[in-house]
């Protein structure tokens, strides 16, 4: 066979092939470099307007006899130009739908965000004020003037955030870290509420932090842990934000160098939003405000470590999806247990509740929105209400489509436990949070779930992040 003789001119044209190849290749990443969205963010906080004293608190159950430290309302605005997301994360125990709602209608109105694209998470705190439809203790009628002006201040300090939205770079890393210890001990007698080193845990923090483009300057960090904050808990009357509070101090302070910003600036703003803490205590249980500042430290320093290393960028488009389902609460005892439980406490408001439900022999249910905030290709946030326990934090960012899932509790609502089907089929011995005789009766609807969420929720949580990463 004839070998091709490599003249200049066939040279030359092999060379030109090949040159005008990789300039196609570099012209092809140049506009892909250049169709990516350049993402805003804007960070703005405020003080809850609530009164250090006289403010019925739930880790004591009374009220407190004034205020350690402040309790924030910390909003983060986030757009691609075409999409904008608002994150919202406070210092509050949680909030029932009616409330949310109000919350969520004031942002919108006051900015234009649309409602499903505004997600408020609570890092339920015990030593803030009983918010969440708890016991007979909760104010059906809201009527105390700080339920007047909470909506007012979450939609002024969101549009504070929106109106100083500025082009950033962001990037995430995830640090291990542990400040808490699951809460529930098998025993003979079935569950008790124990430290069970073995339990379900996150054993990290998720830290995501927005810089500016322009001056390289910290927006905020949004940091995400699962743990009851209950460090402060029954150890003291006064109102505190517990661990995240404390941990945010320690960000802010090595954001900012240890200085305050200028004059004008807010500096990087820490914003804690809590994830799947549902059977996890923040640690040591009831030990002081000492103890929640210790906490706090750890945290806030694992946040700093994060920062400091190589975290990945974020890039793509903002995109969302929402979705609501029902799940199914269980049948409360019959008519006759039911009525004997009034007789043998005639004045216990949650029995006579009970009795009328059992009376009127209908199916309930509670409902449950699912919210996911994707951030580029990458990541996404995905918010639920109520308390889910660490197993759906675990079992759903496993199944998902992203390479990093934020999975949170506590969003955009707070009216039960949400246990695993293994708790629920204990029965009565299923522990504090899943059995119908614990925490069910304290909270509004007074029926635990059914074995069967645990299986709806993880279909529920894979079909929106799936949504949101197609969108």
């Amino acid at each position: 066979m004839e070998k091709t003789k490599l003249n200049r001119r066939v040279f030359a044209q092999v060379a030109g092939a090949g040159a005008a190849t990789i300039a196609l290749a570099k012209s092809q990443a140049a506009e892909q470099e250049k169709s990516k969205p350049v993402w805003s963010a804007g960070a703005a906080e405020t003080v809850a307007d609530i009164p250090a004293e006289g403010t019925f608190l739930i880790g004591p159950m009374q009220k407190s006899d004034g205020q350690n430290d402040p309790l924030f309302i910390r909003a983060l605005v986030l757009t691609d130009g075409e999409t904008k997301l608002a994150i919202v994360s406070n210092d509050m125990l949680g909030f029932d739908f009616e409330y949310n709602d109000r919350l969520v209608d004031a942002i919108a109105e006051k900015t234009g965000i649309p409602k499903q694209q505004i997600l408020i998470n609570c890092s339920h705190n015990h030593n803030s004020p009983l918010t969440i439809p708890w016991s007979e203790q909760w104010e059906k009628a809201k009527d105390k003037p700080w339920h007047q002006t909470l909506p007012t201040q979450f939609a002024e300090v969101v549009a504070e955030a929106d109106s100083r939205l500025q082009p950033v770079t962001v990037r995430y890393r995830r640090e291990p870290t542990q400040i808490s210890v699951n809460r529930r001990m098998p025993v003979a007698h079935g569950m008790t509420m124990a430290p069970n080193p073995d339990g379900d845990q996150m054993l990290w923090v998720d830290a995501i932090h927005l810089k500016t483009i322009a001056g390289d300057k910290s927006v905020g960090v949004l940091y995400s842990y699962a743990a009851h904050p209950v460090i402060v808990h029954s150890a003291s009357r006064k109102i505190s934000a517990d661990y995240p509070g404390f941990a945010s101090e320690r960000i802010r302070q090595a954001m900012n160098g240890g200085k305050a910003p200028p004059e004008g600036e807010t500096g990087g703003i820490p914003m804690f939003i809590q994830g799947c803490g549902g059977d996890i205590n923040g640690a040591p249980l009831a030990s002081g405000i000492g103890a929640a500042r210790g906490a706090g430290r750890d945290l806030g320093y694992a946040v700093v470590r994060a920062l400091r290393k190589e975290p990945q960028p974020l890039e793509g488009r903002l995109r969302f999806a929402y979705r609501e389902i029902d799940l199914p609460l269980q049948d409360p005892p019959s008519v006759e247990k039911c009525k004997k439980l009034v007789a043998d406490r005639p004045h216990h408001g949650p029995y006579r509740e009970l009795l009328a439900i059992a009376e009127a022999g209908k199916p309930r249910f509670l409902k449950m929105p699912l919210q996911a905030f994707a951030l580029g290709d990458d990541l996404c946030i995905l918010g639920m209400a109520h308390e889910p326990f660490a197993a759906y934090q675990l079992q759903g960012q496993e199944k998902s489509p992203f390479e990093h899932t934020l999975i949170l509790g506590y969003t955009n609502g707070c009216e039960n436990y949400l246990a695993t089907a293994e708790a629920y089929r204990m029965g009565d011995r299923g522990g504090y949070e899943a059995s119908p005789f614990g925490a069910a009766m304290m909270y509004k609807h007074r029926l635990a779930c059914k074995p069967e969420v645990e299986a709806q929720m993880l279909v529920a949580m894979n079909e929106v992040l799936h949504e949101a990463h197609r969108a």
